[in-house]
């Protein structure tokens, strides 16, 4: 049976030019090309305690099965890592990429948390072996943009398909600048056609792995589709938004695709050339649920990647009694504040103001903590920065809170004692240090009046994790004093 070949294409002036010659496209080929399509996979190599469908080892049974029948490509269309809050981010992002290859990925589009840790992220991703898409990024960094190519055919038994990627700008506005540093976005729609038609004359189809959103602004995928009426894209296989599109969406003559989210489904689509020269799609979603058998392969790869995260579980420190109201993790919010209240980087009287979006997991019942529990419920590698604000800006953040998604939000608490601050109660002429990451300094995740006001910005050179690792780590050796080992309550 034949297996589909991918030929990285680069940009050489205006044409698309492989890295080994294609053969030439035979007009009379038939066939059909099978993709397995998942996004927003968010580094669930396990089935998530609420979800009956999942885990990475019913997907790789299903690659396993899939390619058994046929010709399959196996793709991606952005967030495979972080931003999910599991334990397999962290190490950073090499866990989550090898065991995608040992399951049998092939080809990736990049998403927005893919960029995360920024071009570090990217190389350890690439260390499964799979390939990754980036029609709309140039790298600054040579070995990326090698590793990472604007296109790329996938041929097999004649039949020529073409597969751009894009990823989401809004990437800009949740990733720090700093960490993005060496990454850059091309205009999305510029892009994407100019790669469309240099692509049309090698392939008979041309497939998009888009982590833009289904329908989420005038760039998601099905307001991309007019722009690429009549031309040889016959599918969109997206990401970004978790939809689960069951039955697909067909405008156009194009199929857009959207797997859900965190494993719980694989979109299988077959792609068949008919002897009049049509493309015919069909789309259908393939629930990963206990029908599907555990891959004995990816259960062995993924405890021999368990034992370099194990020391971590190992490691363990004395929770303090957090005395917490019913509010969204509110837990979670009051040992933050009571780990900034007891170090040594910012002044007791300061404001928490983190915004939900570092506080991704829920810490475990007990009266103790494995260091990687703290990693997995503050897995945001960013630093957190230090303002100063006069009482009436910070006046106006807060009241910007309830505009904004949830884990964009962020529930101001005095450190010195942890309760919420009252807009009613700041002295509009007052100087406040609030504390805030690095990202919402910059005005990102819709804080933009930020990028309004005058403010000082101090780096802690801290991540949450970190803080709150040491916070515990010296109640347990008792260098904290009675006061910190007691908690905050908020």
């Amino acid at each position: 049976m034949s297996t589909p070949t991918l030929t990285p294409l680069y940009w050489h002036g205006t044409e698309l030019v492989p890295v080994s010659p294609l053969p030439p496209l035979d007009d009379a080929a038939t066939g059909t090309l099978t993709l397995l399509h998942t996004n927003d996979f968010h580094s669930t190599i396990d089935a998530r305690a609420d979800s009956a469908c999942g885990g990475l080892a019913r997907i790789a049974s299903t690659i396993e099965s899939t390619r058994a029948a046929g010709p399959t490509l196996v793709v991606d269309a952005g967030d495979a890592v972080f931003g999910g809050g599991t334990l397999w981010c962290a190490r950073g992002a090499g866990a989550t990429g090898r065991l995608l290859g040992v399951a049998g990925y092939d080809l990736a589009a990049i998403g927005n948390h893919d960029l995360e840790h920024g071009p570090q992220g990217l190389r350890e991703l690439l260390e499964g072996g799979h390939r990754m898409v980036a029609s709309n990024l140039v790298f600054d960094d040579d070995e990326l943009r090698k590793k990472i190519a604007p296109a790329y055919v996938a041929s097999v038994d004649g039949l020529q398909i073409g597969l751009a990627g894009l990823t989401t700008t809004m990437t800009q506005m949740l990733v720090p600048g700093a960490v993005l540093d060496g990454v850059r976005f091309d205009n999305t729609m510029e892009s994407l056609l100019r790669t469309v038609a240099a692509l049309a004359p090698l392939v008979h189809s041309i497939v998009i792995l888009s982590h833009m959103g289904f329908d989420h602004d005038d760039t998601s995928d099905i307001h991309i589709v007019p722009a690429l009426r009549n031309s040889k894209v016959s599918a969109i296989l997206g990401g970004h938004t978790h939809d689960a599109l069951d039955p697909a969406v067909v405008a156009d003559g194009i199929t857009t695709c959207n797997a859900g989210s965190y494993g719980v489904n694989v979109n299988r689509v077959t792609l068949t050339r008919n002897a009049h020269g049509s493309m015919e799609v069909r789309a259908k979603l393939l629930p990963q649920d206990h029908s599907v058998p555990e891959n004995a392969r990816l259960l062995a790869a993924r405890a021999e990647e368990f034992r370099a995260i194990l020391p971590l579980q190992e490691e363990r420190a004395p929770l303090p009694v957090l005395t917490a109201s019913q509010a969204p993790k509110a837990r979670e919010w009051a040992l933050l504040t009571a780990a900034l209240r007891a170090s040594q980087k910012v002044a007791g009287e300061g404001i928490q103001m983190v915004a939900y979006l570092y506080l991704l997991g829920q810490l475990p019942a007990g009266d103790s903590l494995s260091h990687l529990d703290v990693l997995t419920t503050y897995p945001n590698a960013e630093q957190l920065v230090e303002l100063s604000l006069t009482g009436t800006d910070l006046r106006r953040l807060i009241e910007l809170q309830p505009q904004f998604v949830f884990y964009f939000a962020a529930r101001p608490a005095w450190m010195q004692d942890g309760h919420p601050v009252v807009v009613n109660e700041l002295d509009d002429e007052r100087m406040y240090q609030v504390i805030v990451s690095e990202l919402v300094s910059e005005g990102g995740l819709g804080w933009t009046m930020l990028r309004e006001m005058h403010t000082s910005v101090r780096p802690l050179g801290v991540t949450c994790a970190e803080l709150v690792w040491d916070y515990l780590e010296h109640i347990q050796s008792g260098d904290a004093s009675t006061e910190a080992r007691q908690g905050m309550a908020v």
